[in-house]
Formats: C-alpha cells, sequence, structure tokens
C-alpha cells in the first residue's frame, strides 16, 4: 500500500512493460484494504490511456482464506506450513461496484420493534442492548449496556470483541433511526470481519417508544421516573359517529423475518412450553404440509383455528406473543389473527396477535440453508436446490444480488488519488455544520442544513461533476443524509454522478494526511489532537 501511494504510475509502467494483462491485488482481514487498493489503481488507469488495456481484480475474501481452501495444492499455494490453519471468513453476500470488483460485504443490521425486544429480554438468553445516549437519566432499557455513540465507533473492534458470544445485539438510541445506524454499521462490519455470527438490530422508534410501552414494566425498564404520564400509552383506533363510538378492530402489527430469526435462535434452549410466545402456520398447500416449515412451529388448518377460537385461546393465553404465518401474507394470516386477538381479550388474556411480513414462502426461500430456522425441509418441493452434504450451515452461500443505488464509499486512499491527479470533475463537499483545524484541499464547505433545505437548487453546481465526495466528522453520519438528497436531486436532473462519501470522515482524513500540504488546507494539529482525545475519551 505505501509504495502505491508513493509511485503508483512507476507501478503502473512496469507492469505494461513486463506485458502484463490482468492484475489482481490480494490482502489480508478479508481482503477489504485489496479491494480499496485495486480501486484506486482502476480509477487511475481509466484517466490515463496508456494503462486502459489492464484489467484490475480484488481477490473476494482474504488470502489466509485461499490458503486454507487450497492448502496441499502446490499449483496454487506456496510456502504454508503444513500444520499452521490461519483464522479464516465465511463469505456472505458479494456486492458488485460498478468496475466489476467484489468485495465481502456483511447484511446491514436489521430492524427490531420494541415488542419483539421485549419477548428477547423476558427469554434472558444471549440478548444484550447498547445504550449509544451520551445521557441515560430518565430511565433506560433493563440490563442494557450504556457506551456513547462516540466510544463505540472510536473502539468498535474492542465491543466487537467484548460482544462476540452475544447471540443478538440491539443498538438503541434515543429515537431511530438516528446515531443507532451510525453505531451499528461499523459494528456489523467489525464482527463479520472476525467471523463471528452475533446479529446486529437498531431499535425501531428507539429507547423514546420502548419507554412509552414498558415504563411500568421492571422487568424491561430501569430507572424510569415516577411519573408515568410523561410516557402516554398507545390508544386503538376508533370509528366516531354523531351519536355512539364503535369499535374498529386494528389490522394486526407485523413481526420481521429478521425479528422472528432471532426469536427462535435466542429461544432454541427453552422448551415450546416455557417460551413466552408460540408461531401457528395456517398456510393453505397440503401439499407441502410435512415438507417444511419454521422452526418449532404448531402446524394447523384456518377452519381449525376458526372453528376452535376459545380453544385455541386458552390454550396459548399465557403466552406474550401468538406470531400467525400464511403462506404468502397478507392473506390468510390476517384473517385468522384479528378474531384469535378479540378472542384472547374477552378471554382476559394480555397474548397480541402478529402476522409475519413476507409469509412463509418467503421463510423458507430465504432460510432454507439453516436448519436452526427450518425444519423437515425437502427442498424440491419449494423448487430449491439440495444442500449440499458437509455444507456450512453457519452462514448463507455466496449470491450475486441487486441493490438498489445508494451513495458509495470512498476510502482516503482512493480519494488523495483523486486530490493529486488535479482532476477537475470532481467536487469535495464538507457538509460539517462548522469547520476548524483545516479541510480537505479543493473541498467546499456548504453545511448540512444548506443542504436539505433546498437539495435541488444547491445540486445545480454539481450536475456536471463525474465524482461528488460528501465529507463531515464522523461517517457515516451526515455526510450519507446529505448524499442520499443531492444523489435524488441529480438524478432527477438526469445526473449520473458517481455519489460517495469518506470512510471515517474528516477524523480520519486529518490523522492519515493532516500534515500533507497537497491534501489539506489550513491544519492545525492540536485541534485533531484534541478531537481525537475527545472521541477517544
Amino acid at each position: 500500500v505505501d509504495k502505491l501511494k508513493t509511485d503508483v504510475e512507476g507501478f503502473l509502467q512496469t507492469a505494461v512493460t513486463d506485458d502484463v494483462k490482468t492484475l489482481i491485488f490480494t490482502g489480508g482481514e478479508g481482503g477489504e484494504a485489496a479491494f480499496d487498493v485495486a480501486h484506486c489503481v482502476q480509477t487511475y488507469t481509466t484517466q490515463h490511456e496508456a494503462y486502459k488495456s489492464l484489467t484490475i481484480y480484488a481477490l473476494a475474501g482474504s488470502v489466509s482464506t485461499w490458503v486454507n481452501s487450497h492448502r496441499g495444492d502446490e499449483s496454487l499455494v506456496s510456502g504454508a506450513e503444513p500444520n499452521h490453519r490461519s483464522p479464516t471468513r465465511n463469505i456472505s453476500h458479494r456486492r458488485g461496484s460498478s468496475t466489476g470488483l467484489k468485495i465481502d460485504v456483511p447484511e446491514p443490521p436489521g430492524s427490531m420493534s420494541a415488542q419483539a425486544l421485549s419477548l428477547l429480554l423476558k427469554d434472558n438468553n444471549g440478548t444484550v442492548v447498547i445504550d449509544i445516549r451520551d445521557n441515560i437519566e430518565g430511565g433506560t432499557i433493563k440490563s442494557a449496556v450504556h457506551i456513547p455513540c462516540a466510544t463505540l465507533v472510536s473502539s468498535v473492534d474492542e465491543v466487537s470483541e467484548q460482544f462476540k458470544d452475544a447471540n443478538t445485539l440491539v443498538i438503541a438510541s434515543h429515537v431511530s433511526p438516528d446515531l443507532d445506524m451510525t453505531a451499528a454499521t461499523p459494528l456489523v462490519q467489525s464482527l463479520h470481519d472476525k467471523d463471528y455470527t452475533t446479529a446486529v438490530f437498531i431499535l425501531s422508534g428507539g429507547i423514546k417508544e420502548f419507554l412509552a410501552l414498558y415504563h411500568d414494566d421492571p422487568l424491561l425498564v430501569d430507572g424510569h421516573p415516577d411519573d408515568s404520564s410523561a410516557f402516554p400509552r398507545h390508544r386503538s383506533r376508533r370509528s366516531t359517529g354523531l351519536r355512539m363510538k364503535v369499535e374498529v378492530p386494528e389490522s394486526p402489527p407485523e413481526i420481521t423475518q429478521g425479528e422472528l430469526s432471532a426469536l427462535i435462535i435466542n429461544g432454541k434452549l427453552k422448551s415450546a412450553e416455557e417460551r413466552s410466545w408460540v408461531i401457528l402456520d395456517v398456510s393453505a398447500d397440503s401439499n407441502l404440509r410435512g415438507k417444511g416449515k419454521i422452526a418449532g412451529s404448531v402446524q394447523c388448518t384456518s377452519e381449525e383455528v376458526m372453528g376452535g377460537l376459545t380453544k385455541f385461546c386458552e390454550k396459548y393465553k399465557e403466552k406474550e406473543v401468538v406470531i400467525v404465518v400464511s403462506m404468502m401474507a397478507h392473506d390468510l394470516d390476517e384473517a385468522v389473527a384479528v378474531p384469535l386477538q378479540q378472542t384472547f381479550q374477552e378471554i382476559g388474556s394480555k397474548a397480541t396477535v402478529f402476522t409475519l411480513i413476507g409469509g412463509l414462502k418467503k421463510w423458507i426461500t430465504t432460510n432454507h440453508h439453516n436448519s436452526s430456522l427450518v425444519e423437515n425441509l425437502v427442498p424440491a418441493a419449494w423448487g430449491l436446490q439440495p444442500l449440499r452434504r458437509n455444507s456450512t450451515l453457519r452462514r448463507a452461500r455466496p449470491t450475486n444480488i441487486t441493490v438498489p443505488e445508494a451513495p458509495q464509499k470512498i476510502p482516503p486512499l482512493e480519494l488523495q488519488f483523486l486530490i493529486k491527479s488535479q482532476t477537475t470533475t470532481v467536487a469535495i463537499i464538507d457538509v460539517r455544520p462548522e469547520v476548524s483545524g483545516g479541510i480537505i484541499k479543493g473541498s467546499v464547505h456548504v453545511p448540512i442544513e444548506k443542504i436539505l433545505g433546498n437539495a435541488e437548487a444547491i445540486s445545480e453546481q454539481w450536475k456536471t461533476k463525474d465524482v461528488l465526495v460528501f465529507v463531515s466528522q464522523l461517517s457515516p453520519d451526515l455526510d450519507l443524509v446529505a448524499a442520499t438528497a443531492v444523489m435524488q436531486a441529480l438524478r432527477g436532473n438526469k445526473s449520473n454522478a458517481q455519489i460517495s462519501y469518506l470512510m471515517g470522515g474528516i477524523v480520519s482524513w486529518m490523522h492519515q494526511y493532516g500534515s500533507d500540504a497537497n491534501l489539506t488546507t489550513g491544519y492545525d494539529a492540536q485541534v485533531w489532537k484534541e478531537k481525537r482525545h475527545s472521541v477517544d475519551k
């Protein structure tokens, strides 16, 4: 990396002189550094005609993954110690970039409702809540670990080590989404890089909504204020006529596939009777009965439930949650869930009835590789390929997926190449509310409030640029918000500019390049020393 930083031109000249046609970059730590370097070199080659014939790749996964996979084959591996086995990573999803490179990326953090979290906490089996607010006065979630956002982001590797044995981590901020996503994203990456399987979620609605729902439950909340009126309860919807009030049944609340996965995994060590929830599978396709179901679910027909509502409700009245699943959703699940909920209320049960977003078909398609989540599967009945013997069930097999366009991360190394190339087709926008201690050379300061106030008008000045790079204090935070708003405005203006945000933010940039006058303007070492000390603290 250091050699390439100082002499990428010489490196490429040597490659062309030696008649090299293809460059493949490899590295450690899952190949992230190799991808960053490959991306930089690719950018350089597209700007210089002499090197456009080169094809650039980055090896998906690390060198240790390659060595472990091909150990003993001397045509593929050199110099491996026979009794040494390096740490390896399983590959989940791969994201394709616009340059054709592929890298290992984890799934983004999922969203977990307050209701689902309450069940996990009461099951008390491997779920850890991290409260990332600066100040937790006024109450927090029971047994939550307090790690302020800035501390978590600056010491994310230590945090991932601390909680590597947890089944589920839930990141909670005041409201959501805000700082919770800023904290959760690097934590997911760190866990993934170390091949830990801990699932990470953000708490939907934040701690504010959780306290509003459960402030009077000492099993779920610590340190709530005595004045419970500060937390208004949700009320059912009513249709009001001129002279009378008529109760209108609500549509049942929904549970996501990720939330249900967490419930099942965390409840594995408990018997069906001990769990605070039950899954009722009312899918109608009799041809698929006995050929695959959600792990631990109870299969029954909608006719059986509707014909014996009181019987079913009496059987499960001590449960806190009943999850009704149909084949596709919303069909039979909602038709069964509404009368179930009404009957539970009539017999005085506090059970809440949910339906599963996406239904059974999506569950089987997504989780068929995982025997912890799917039971009695006959793959052919669902049009799936059978699992190979000895195939790992720890993670999904590699899948090429298409994702909606979103701003891309740009590493500091690549940005410094762009600055040194002195191209006029790149705009660097610093969106911090105030700037002090220096800025990236050539960047312009446009506060986030100004961009969000009129994104279409502001973005007009950048519509002829090829690359826009947004910069904030840490990342991702304000930079991603600004980049997304400008991307939407520019796409409406038929601009195909590449929209990016700087990995690690201005703090990371100043740490690496602050003292380089060719890359930074107005650098004040004392300011950044104090800022870094503040973040570490």
